[in-house]
């Protein structure tokens, strides 16, 4: 935080709903918290935060969690997309709602997220406790479920109440009365009497609104929403630290760089002069403008051409480029028809290395009028010369996005690509025995995996010709969660011969959301009997990719079906996830 005008302050957002009350006592304590910061140099209105927030009632079906999950994320997410395009950081006015947490941050939103357990963890170090009683709804106190606080128990000694249900209960009365009342502070006092521990942590935004000794300060309540507000004050962004590395820029052809032919747009064999002018037109006079370098694929193509071979290839030449430059970053530019499925094959073949390596195109050419090309460019630019996001990633239509989630959407759109999976949980990353082999698959020729989508009337005949086209791998997009017509089209004996001659096969849904559960219906049971893998909520994309770059890098059998039932990436949400 800074005075006056010597530098812009960090603007403040707030999410509420989930008790009203409770959103404006979280105001009150910025408000609180940012006077106190200042101290003698505080002049008044002049130097209160800028704050936002957001207030919707449907946020209040977060006591009944458990039944409202669907609900209460829709309108959540909703609330932070809003509140972040217009703060640099911001909280959520409930501790409940922080069980997504880890969602909103996989949403990449331009704001920082600051939680309340994180608030709670950084006072217990400060203080240096080691046990102490967290009192909050019945969804905070449930440490193996919808808990934020799960992970708290690793570092401290947690005491929970015996009788949960009669704590959440005065919660649900104190949003109700809309704050303290002498029967609430009693039954609060009542509750604090049977607690062993000294100290108490009021992990509830609710709790700090009741007067009296029992949730006072002195009494050994920590306001974890004080906390909060605290925290939001002094929050601080991190200073940037400029990569020593070049940005390399890797041009593959694709829409952004295609000039008209009489056929039709074409794309540009060599891009290196215009992406100059682009790169200087970013910066302008700009004496700190990045290093970079440029290349290229042997060929520009039209990304509709791109066949197994060469998403080998771009993957190798990344390495290379890599391996030879130590750029802070690759800027991989390409088609957008298979951006979805290249990035993901280049997330898993490349899942050794640890810098950013940023995919990007465009909708309309570079140069022509309401083209995307120069900002898409410009995103991708500045996450890789970052350097700090490590990983495979897409840059469209002013979103960042994991390329192990990423479909795309639109055929028009400038929006064209989205994640409507959010990058799952727990991810594992590569271990180091995955690792040498996927550094042991360069110049390797990359194995043709198919794909075979699931419709009424699909036969054996259809199906095993694309086995025998792919031996090394088929994934099988199928219905819902993983059924296809294994009776009537005859399906499971093909699949059943491939698998024994090697082929892998894996399952996913054709579904936006959901994942494959082989033994919830017969015919995914056949399908599961048959030798079929399933491959949860993978993407298509995904799934293709993983399978494709495992099996470059020399898996199989019993190996290859591990690998690809554990989330490496983010790529699949693990069981009970």
């Amino acid at each position: 935080m800074t005075r006056g005008d010597e530098t812009r302050r960090h603007r403040i957002g707030i999410i509420a709903g989930s008790g009203p009350e409770a959103g404006i006592d979280m105001w009150r304590k910025v408000l609180q918290e940012h006077r106190a910061a200042l101290g003698s140099r505080y002049r008044g209105d002049i130097d209160a935060p800028e704050t936002v927030i957001v207030s919707l009632p449907e946020l209040g079906y977060s006591m009944d969690l458990e039944h409202q999950e669907a609900r209460v994320w829709t309108a959540l997410e909703g609330a932070a997309r809003r509140v972040a395009e217009q703060v640099d950081v911001f909280v959520i006015a409930c501790n409940t709602l922080n069980h997504f947490a880890d969602r909103l941050r996989d949403l990449q939103l331009p704001a920082v997220l600051l939680t309340p357990v994180d608030a709670a963890l950084a006072e217990i170090e400060r203080r240096g406790l080691t046990r102490v009683a967290l009192l909050g709804s019945r969804q905070t106190m449930d440490l193996d479920g919808w808990s934020s606080y799960r992970g708290l128990s690793d570092r401290v000694q947690l005491e929970l109440p015996e009788d949960r249900e009669r704590l959440h209960r005065l919660i649900e009365s104190v949003k109700l009365e809309g704050g303290s009342s002498p029967e609430l502070e009693e039954e609060f006092a009542s509750l604090r009497r049977e607690l062993d521990s000294d100290t108490v942590l009021l992990a509830c935004t609710e709790l700090p609104l009741l007067h009296g000794h029992a949730a006072s300060e002195e009494s050994g309540a920590i306001d974890v929403s004080r906390l909060l507000a605290r925290a939001a004050v002094n929050w601080a962004p991190p200073a940037a630290v400029e990569s020593p590395g070049p940005v390399a820029v890797l041009y593959t052809g694709g829409t952004f760089g295609m000039t008209p032919t009489p056929r039709g747009l074409a794309p540009n064999p060599h891009l290196d002069e215009e992406l100059a002018k682009l790169v200087a037109r970013m910066h302008g006079e700009d004496a700190a403008a990045p290093r970079w370098t440029y290349h290229e694929t042997p060929r520009a193509i039209d990304s509709a051409e791109l066949q197994p071979a060469g998403m080998g290839h771009l993957a190798d030449s990344i390495r290379t480029i890599v391996q030879d430059g130590s750029p802070a970053g690759v800027v991989v530019v390409h088609g957008t028809d298979t951006m979805a499925y290249s990035a993901a094959h280049a997330a898993f073949a490349l899942a050794d290395l640890s810098l950013p390596v940023v995919f990007t195109g465009a909708q309309l050419p570079l140069g022509t009028p309401g083209s995307d090309a120069e900002q898409n460019f410009s995103d991708a630019f500045d996450a890789a010369r970052r350097g700090t996001d490590a990983g495979v990633s897409i840059a469209f239509g002013g979103r960042m996005l994991p390329a192990v989630r990423t479909v795309k959407r639109s055929s028009e759109s400038l929006d064209a690509f989205a994640a409507p999976r959010l990058r799952a949980p727990q991810a594992q990353g590569a271990d180091e025995e995955l690792r040498t082999a996927l550094r042991a698959a360069v110049g390797r020729p990359a194995p043709r995996v198919g794909l075979v989508k699931v419709s009424p009337g699909l036969t054996a005949a259809q199906l095993r010709a694309v086995l025998e086209e792919c031996p090394a791998g088929v994934v099988l997009e199928c219905y819902g969660a993983g059924t296809a017509p294994v009776g009537s089209g005859g399906l499971a004996p093909v699949i059943r011969s491939a698998v024994d001659r090697g082929t892998a096969v894996v399952a996913v849904t054709q579904c936006e959301d959901g994942s494959v559960e082989l033994s919830r219906y017969a015919v995914g049971s056949a399908l599961a009997d048959a030798g079929v893998l399933p491959g949860g909520d993978m993407t298509t994309e995904a799934a293709l990719g993983k399978l494709g770059a495992l099996l470059r890098a020399g898996l199989s059998g019993a190996g290859l079906a591990a690998a690809l039932g554990r989330n490496l990436l983010g790529e699949r949400t693990p069981s009970g996830a």
